[in-house]
């Protein structure tokens, strides 16, 4: 699927980018979404070795920070609706996740979200007022990761390292010469 771009004459793909949807509602005011997502490695050293070993443990939940910023009472009067329905803390409401919609969060990979706190900042005639909402990436149920559980080799800092590079063409590789010419080329 393609991303919207952020900065093209299309007003609808730029707003895309300020937007966010959690659930069924969509957040008011300009939103910025940071979103990121890794693996949890644990890297073993080997008492009187160079290198490490590593154990890859599988991917990490996502982490998603959204900033609201709400600029006029429209804004806030909706906010105040909206608050209540992602609010982790609502009282009577068991926990759900929400599905979350924003091109950052997409290209990360991250489509559901649970809401673990919500943070707000004074109010400002500048700044308008700014909430905070951290959230942790929602999987259905732990699956195993192809190299999750196995220990990779540790390589000694003294041994040479096999001279290639990942090439623009998935499948391809290049000499690190060939890259640093063909770079020198285009440059």
């Amino acid at each position: 699927m393609t991303q919207p771009y952020w900065a093209d004459n299309d007003p609808a793909e730029a707003a895309a980018w300020n937007t966010v949807r959690l659930g069924s509602v969509q957040l008011p005011g300009l939103c910025v979404v940071k979103a990121k997502k890794g693996r949890d490695v644990d890297l073993k050293k080997a008492k009187g070795q160079d290198g490490y070993g590593s154990t890859d443990n599988g991917a990490t939940a996502g982490k998603v920070t959204i900033t609201v910023t709400l600029a006029t009472r429209q804004d806030w009067i909706d906010w105040q609706k909206v608050r209540p329905l992602i609010d982790p803390n609502r009282p009577g409401a068991t926990r759900s996740p929400l599905e979350i919609r924003h091109p950052e969060t997409a290209d990360r990979g991250i489509l559901n979200i649970y809401v673990d706190e919500i943070g707000g900042e004074p109010p400002s005639a500048r700044a308008g007022k700014k909430f905070t909402i951290d959230c942790t990436e929602w999987y259905p149920q732990a699956k195993a990761s192809k190299g999750a559980g196995k220990t990779a080799k540790a390589v000694p800092a003294t041994a040479p390292r096999k001279n290639s590079v990942v090439s623009q063409v998935p499948g391809e590789t290049q000499s690190g010469q060939d890259f640093i010419n063909s770079f020198k080329d285009n440059f």
